[in-house]
């Protein structure tokens, strides 16, 4: 089971590893929505269902299900301490290990960056977004009412990923409410609301919706993780003049890197 079942390379992939294997695999899309996903992986796994081998998951889930007793562990056959070395070991710890037994398998390191709509950029007279008054000057450029000159994903099982960039921007401590800083990185973000320089109806957006309107000319800039990359070029829309990866605004003292590993079991 997993979320990329119906994704033209991932099934090249699983092709050419029933080829490897000799062996015939059945691949299930797990729903996108990641409340519905979450919900639905969960009832296959209190249930004791064995109809699926392998389950694609992200960190949240596998931090739910170590504690569970749902998984079999993995290092007497799959993550054997070789095998085990090839990972970074402070992130198996984290999030793959509970009570000294290993229950996951990272696949897919997924990088947060910044992506800009260069069309959008054009229209404004800037070759990048360098700092917060780009934002605004982006913003004046765009003859849309529903264009804005950023976009994100606010609904609640997604904003923590925004929230951890703007805080790392004002050299915040995310588990420290009570920082200064940590609140000032906030007030931005709510500035931006009121400036309209960014969507109310992201709140009940994720990442899907984000990207469906970023590919649509919405938003000026986003950031994202890289497995983007596929679905705009997918959408045709990937490219040096139009939707592209760029460098890091300074949005206030620090740029921010958020590396985000997927598990699977």
């Amino acid at each position: 089971m997993h979320i990329d079942a119906d994704n033209k390379r991932f099934q090249d992939f699983i092709e050419e590893t029933e080829k490897k294997l000799d062996m015939e695999i059945t691949v299930e899309k797990c729903p996108s929505n990641a409340d519905n996903r979450q919900a639905k992986i969960s009832t296959i796994l209190a249930s004791g269902d064995k109809n699926s081998d392998l389950i694609s998951v992200n960190d949240e889930m596998m931090s739910e299900f170590n504690h569970k007793g749902y998984l079999e562990p993995l290092e007497k056959n799959v993550m054997t301490e070789e095998v085990r070395d090839s990972f970074p070991q402070k992130y198996l710890e984290s999030i793959c290990e509970e009570n000294g037994h290993i229950y996951s398998v990272p696949f897919q390191m997924d990088i947060m960056m910044f992506w800009v709509n260069q069309e959008l950029l054009k229209q404004a007279g800037l070759d990048e977004i360098k700092n917060t008054g780009d934002f605004d000057i982006l913003q004046k450029s765009l003859k849309n009412p529903d264009q804005y000159a950023y976009g994100d994903a606010w609904e609640n099982t997604h904003v923590y990923n925004s929230l951890s960039q703007f805080v790392n921007f004002w050299g915040g401590d995310y588990f420290d409410w009570t920082d200064p800083k940590t609140k000032d990185a906030a007030r931005y973000m709510k500035s931006m609301l009121d400036e309209k320089n960014t969507s109310p109806a992201q709140f009940v957006d994720q990442y899907e919706q984000m990207e469906e309107k970023f590919i649509r000319g919405k938003y000026g800039c986003v950031f994202m993780y890289t497995s983007a990359l596929g679905t705009f070029l997918d959408a045709d829309v990937y490219g040096k003049n139009k939707i592209h990866m760029a460098p890091l605004p300074v949005l206030h003292k620090k740029k921010p890197l958020i590396l985000q590993p997927g598990s699977m079991f």
